[in-house]
Order: structure tokens, then C-alpha cells, then sequence
């Protein structure tokens, strides 16, 4: 539901309030006249043109609805098991022209025959549709400037109203975007405590913006932008994991890793105007800036990253704990006079609540 709107005056209460205003604060009484004779809308009220009521807010503000539909599967054992699910979303927008709408699919599945053995892998896709009307978010600024035109005028359409009311509806501004992500984790378990683990993972995301002003209502001049999108990542993380004990007081952990990171962008855009008609939107058209003509946006960029490393703990009576780390890694953005960073590490920790002084020590709470 809208919010409450502002409450106007309609039809030949506009009028007479506004030859009201012009007789009682023009210069003159003359003066006043002749404003309002040089006003067709306020003197030619026998024209239906300008004898109307019209409520530009309910134009285009109106309660609206959402719906969504889900649909999910999930079976299986402890050894074999799955989930699946299917949805789709539409919002329409109580501003005009505006609204929302997206599909999403995603699965996941485990295999695990024994203990010590574990597959995991999942998948997402989306496909959303944003249409912003004729602004950005609550910046209507169609809206805004149309609903402010005189009640007298008629309801918008291409043969009466106003241009700017006319462009509310009649502008394109959708925004596509679409992702898909996939994982598989794999562990096994080599020896007791000594565990391996690989995960991959890619991440594709793309988004398209397409806009479309009709020359009705852009001066004569068609006006068409778009927008195009991708960007991509791949992850694949190797890993060793060690723990074990030495008695009670005895707990050593040991972990040591390889790891390679691709990242890929690129967006270009372009934008014409003056296309034959408002219903051939494209591709002919001419350049009006040539300073803005399109192409391949600076902003692309490919990233490759490679890294190994480890850390060594060991930890005395959950009191003394001593931790080493190291990492040695290679970016591309580092430049070829320094392609590895290498970054070592020492830390100490000491837990002085295990010690007997602090038995004493009541006002002094710590975690079990």
C-alpha cells in the first residue's frame, strides 16, 4: 500500500483558487487580467482539454501486489542426500513503471560412504529484472515533476497530457542481473588426525541496464543507453590439517595450504539517440556527444593470485599457546620487481585465569 499522499484541489476548484491568487497579488487589476486571458486553462474552460480533474498522484501511485512461488525437494540417507529448490518472486512497484522480479534455482548434495570420506558439492543460479521507471530508487524525478501538473490537464497518452507525465510511463529503464555459483568440497580423512581437504568454487555474475527515452518525450530525440557486464572468479583451495595429543596437558595443531585466485571484469557501454521511431529503438541512430560515444569501459581488470603457507600451534594445559605462521604469495598486481610477498608470524597467548593467583580473584569472570 502507498503511503498517504498530500491532498489537492481538482478541477474548477484549481481554477477559481488560482484567479483568486492572480487578481489579489498582481500588480495591477489590469495587470491580473491579461495573465489570466494569456491562460488558456484558466479562461477556456468550454475546451475538454482543459476542463478536466484529473488526480496525477493516483495516476501514479497505486497499491500493488507481490507474489511468490516456491517449490523444494529434499531425500536421501545418511550416505546420500540432497536438497532442491525453485522460486520465483514478482513485486510490482506502486510508483509507475517500476518493479522487481527474480528466479532462483539451487541444489546442494553430500556423499559420505564412510566416515572418513565426505563430498559436498552446490549450485545457485539467479535471474533478476529490475525496471526503475523514470528514476533511481525513491528518486522519481518523473514522478515527482508530473504529479505536480494542473488537474485541468487530461490523464497522460500520446495523443493528450503532458510530455513529462507521457515520459513516466513510456520510459524503458530495466536492470538485468544474473549470477551463477558452484562448490565442491572434498575431505578425507588420510590417517587419525590427519585430514585433507580441497574446495572449488566459481562465481559468475553478469548485469545488463537498457534504457529507452522516446523522442515524444525527450525534445524530438530518442534517446538509448545500454549497459553490458561480467565478472568471474575462481577459487581452489588445497589443504592439510594435522591435530593430535600428548596426554592431557599436550595439544599440537599443524596446517599447511596451497591456493590459487583468478578474478576476470569487464563492462562496456554505449548510447545513441535520434533512432527513426519510438518503436524502432535501434540500433540506427547517431552519436550526439562524441566525447560519450561507448565502447569498452577503463575499468576492466584480471587478477591471478597464488599463495602457500602453514601454521604450527601448540598449546600447554589450555594455558600456554605458542603460534607460528607463514605465508608466501604471489599477485599480479605486485609488479615483476616484487612478485612474492612472504609474511611470517609469531604469537603468544597466555590464559593467566588457569593460574592459582587468580582463584582468589571472585569479581573476575572468564569463559569456560
Amino acid at each position: 500500500m502507498p503511503p498517504e499522499l498530500k491532498k489537492v484541489l481538482g478541477g474548477k476548484d484549481e481554477r477559481a483558487i488560482k484567479i483568486k491568487q492572480i487578481l489579489e497579488n498582481d500588480s495591477t487589476l489590469y495587470a491580473g487580467r491579461d495573465r489570466i486571458d494569456e491562460s488558456p486553462f484558466l479562461t477556456d474552460y468550454l475546451n475538454p482539454y482543459y476542463n478536466n480533474s484529473t488526480n496525477w498522484q493516483s495516476i501514479f501511485i497505486k497499491p500493488q501486489f507481490n507474489m511468490t512461488h516456491n517449490v523444494a525437494a529434499a531425500g536421501g540417507d545418511t550416505k546420500f542426500n540432497y536438497k532442491a529448490n525453485l522460486s520465483y518472486y514478482n513485486e510490482k512497484g506502486i510508483v509507475a513503471n517500476t518493479g522487481f522480479s527474480r528466479y532462483t534455482m539451487s541444489m546442494n548434495t553430500e556423499y559420505m560412504p564412510t566416515t572418513r570420506f565426505r563430498l559436498f558439492t552446490s549450485i545457485t543460479a539467479s535471474l533478476g529484472n529490475q525496471n526503475l521507471g523514470s528514476g533511481t530508487g525513491m528518486m522519481q524525478g518523473g514522478v515527482a515533476t508530473a504529479a505536480s501538473a494542473s488537474s485541468l490537464l487530461p490523464p497522460p497518452s500520446f495523443f493528450s497530457g503532458n510530455t513529462t507525465a507521457l515520459g513516466v510511463s513510456q520510459t524503458d529503464n530495466e536492470n538485468k542481473s544474473g549470477r551463477l555459483a558452484a562448490n565442491i568440497d572434498v575431505r578425507y580423512e588420510l590417517l587419525k588426525g590427519l585430514n585433507l581437504q580441497n574446495n572449488l568454487s566459481y562465481d559468475f555474475t553478469t548485469d545488463r541496464a537498457n534504457n529507452f527515452t522516446p523522442a515524444a518525450v525527450n525534445n524530438n530525440y530518442s534517446l538509448r543507453y545500454a549497459y553490458d557486464s561480467r565478472r568471474e572468479g575462481l577459487n581452489n583451495r588445497s589443504s592439510l590439517n594435522y591435530t593430535t595429543t600428548f596426554g592431557e596437558d599436550h595439544l599440537i595443531n599443524a596446517f599447511a595450504f596451497s591456493e590459487a585466485n583468478i578474478e576476470k571484469f569487464m563492462a562496456k557501454a554505449q548510447q545513441q539517440s535520434g533512432t527513426p521511431n519510438d518503436q524502432y529503438e535501434g540500433p540506427l541512430g547517431f552519436i550526439s556527444n562524441f566525447e560519450r560515444r561507448g565502447g569498452v569501459l577503463n575499468n576492466n581488470y584480471e587478477r591471478r593470485l597464488l599463495g602457500y603457507g602453514g601454521t604450527f600451534q601448540y598449546n600447554f594445559r589450555k594455558k600456554y599457546v605458542l603460534d607460528l605462521s607463514y605465508r608466501l604469495e604471489g599477485s599480479s598486481t605486485n609488479g615483476p620487481n616484487q612478485p612474492y610477498v612472504k609474511a611470517p608470524a609469531i604469537g603468544v597467548r597466555w590464559n593467566f585465569d588457569k593460574e592459582k593467583f587468580m582463584e582468589s580473584l571472585s569479581w573476575i569472570d572468564s569463559p569456560p
